[in-house]
């Protein structure tokens, strides 16, 4: 039994292209995603917030413009008045701490 070595000639030029070619690194391999720290922990001195209380209280601004001109973030103040108003004694006119709306069907 006569067997014939394999021919050498690559035509297609892929040849033995999966044992010669080099590792290539893959663009998104174990990449983890990018997250985002948390900004620096405020604290706002006391008279920013009574100034920002002032507005929204006395003078009738929404709570965006009022810290805008205070100089304190949205979200901060918005958490601010939430708790001020949690407080039933000082609670703002026209707020309530329960849903309105129609009753509930019994």
């Amino acid at each position: 039994m006569n067997v014939e070595a394999p021919d050498n000639d690559d035509s297609d030029g892929l040849g033995h292209a999966f044992f010669t070619a080099e590792a290539m690194p893959l663009k998104y391999k174990h990449k983890h995603p990018k997250t985002t720290t948390r900004g620096s922990c405020r604290e706002y001195t006391a008279e920013k917030i009574e100034k920002s209380f002032e507005l929204v209280i006395d003078e009738g601004y929404n709570a965006k413009y009022a810290v805008l001109l205070t100089g304190i973030k949205v979200r901060t103040a918005q958490s601010y008045l939430k708790m001020y108003n949690n407080d039933a004694e000082r609670r703002l006119s026209g707020t309530y701490s329960n849903p309105r709306g129609r009753p509930l069907c019994k």
